[in-house]
């Protein structure tokens, strides 16, 4: 069983939806059983109803917040005639068989290749250095991993950030993971080294003209 996050959102809506109907139906109710009704006993039904309705929605988010950091959260990498496709899913602690630790992220890699994460080094958004094979993390064919960093690149090679940088690269290091194959990881560090070996021959020549 896996749902996404927008269940937490429906999770949500019907808590605020049902909140909101449960005190307008209590009104109704006591109506039906009284001929001579508290009107004190109305009026706060109908306040409490009406802030429901106002602000219940904020209630609401700090009741589904914590799922997301209770439920496992699994990247699932497919394969059809397409390609690869991955997507993010929850799991009530157990995917396929195996035990997922609550709050711990996963990746299933349930294509028939191997799978390869591999790290890239920015400063300030910038390329600093390119990893090795040796720091590659591969991932086996139908296979369940832990995995609790971020993967800022699925099927797509890095790049360098231009123009906007954002908060996690602004002036300072920081690293950025890479999912691909084993070729798609190869060919991803080759453009790194290839990029860095560029800026390194435009610096010498801008200081070689200075």
């Amino acid at each position: 069983m896996t749902f996404k996050e927008g269940v937490f959102l429906q999770i949500g809506l019907l808590i605020y939806v049902g909140g909101w109907a449960y005190f307008k139906f209590r009104q109704y109710i006591l109506l039906r059983k009284n001929a001579r009704p508290s009107v004190y006993e109305i009026e706060r039904l109908d306040t409490i109803s009406g802030a429901v309705r106002l602000y219940g929605w904020l209630l609401v988010i700090w009741l589904i917040l914590p799922l997301h950091w209770l439920f496992p959260e699994v990247l699932v990498v497919t394969q059809d005639p397409g390609g690869a496709r991955a997507e993010r899913y929850y799991v009530p602690f157990c995917y396929k068989g195996k035990l997922c630790v609550p709050g711990n992220k996963y990746l299933s890699n349930e294509t028939d290749s191997v799978l390869v994460l591999y790290p890239t080094y920015y400063y300030n958004g910038s390329f600093t250095k390119a990893s090795s094979t040796k720091e590659f993390r591969t991932i086996n064919s139908h296979s369940l991993v832990y995995w609790e960093e971020y993967i800022d690149n699925i099927f797509h090679r890095p790049t360098e950030h231009w123009g906007y940088i954002p908060e996690k690269h602004k002036n300072k290091f920081a690293v950025e993971w890479t999912l691909d194959t084993e070729s798609g990881a190869i060919f991803g560090r080759d453009m790194v080294q290839i990029r860095l070996k560029e800026r390194n021959e435009q610096v010498k020549e801008f200081l070689w003209n200075n």
